[in-house]
């Protein structure tokens, strides 16, 4: 009786009703007293009638929650990778062993389930690419990027440091484009320098010797 643990969780859903387990009694009888409800979703740990949780009481719950919860993030997971391979098995069936009737049966439902899926997963994935960004030390983050610099579909935008000849002329930082491989396609000033101003560039002679106007 001495092995038993101190903590007993009966676990429901969203957490767990908390007993301490007493085996030290007259009868050596294993009994379990309720101290606490807990809940996994908001992290409320609720003491069960009047009592007062100590200390001790509450790391260990502390803990228990802290381990339920990667659990429970791990078999999600697992959960869906179970998925791709119920959507490969179902491929084959279809392929292979369905009859036209099964088939009538199941084809909407999979279809459209599917390109819910497949909307979702394309807006997720352009949310994550929409807010790539590149950090001072060049570490790849992530962080939201002013609307003015949230570039089409397919594109991802990469701001940089001030590279060497424009620190040491002052200039403005250049906004490099990349596409998805990374592929730089243009580089331009965040800010035109006076010197490069359309307006102030010189005209070239027209074939005909007269300036242009």
């Amino acid at each position: 009786m001495t092995d038993l643990p101190e903590y007993y969780f009966r676990v429901r859903e969203n957490g767990a009703l908390v007993f301490r387990v007493d085996t030290e009694n007259r009868q050596r009888r294993i009994e379990m007293d309720q101290i606490a409800v807990v809940n996994i979703r908001n992290g409320e740990i609720k003491p069960h009638g009047d009592r007062s949780l100590s200390d001790e009481d509450l790391d260990v719950i502390q803990a228990w929650m802290a381990e339920r919860a990667e659990l429970l993030a791990r078999r999600d997971i697992d959960d869906i990778f179970r998925a791709v391979d119920y959507m490969n098995t179902t491929a084959q069936w279809a392929q292979s062993k369905a009859s036209p009737e099964q088939l009538d049966a199941v084809t909407d439902a999979l279809l459209l389930a599917m390109h819910d899926l497949r909307s979702v997963l394309v807006r997720k994935k352009a949310e994550r690419l929409m807010t790539l960004v590149e950090t001072p030390d060049g570490e790849r983050g992530r962080g939201a990027l002013p609307p003015g610099l949230r570039p089409p579909p397919g594109i991802f935008v990469n701001p940089k440091k001030q590279d060497a000849r424009a620190q040491a002329t002052g200039g403005a930082p250049t906004l490099r484009i990349d596409l998805r491989q990374k592929r730089s396609i243009r580089r331009t000033p965040a800010q035109a320098s006076p010197a490069t101003r359309p307006s102030q560039m010189p005209i070239p002679p027209s074939p005909s010797g007269k300036p242009r106007m």
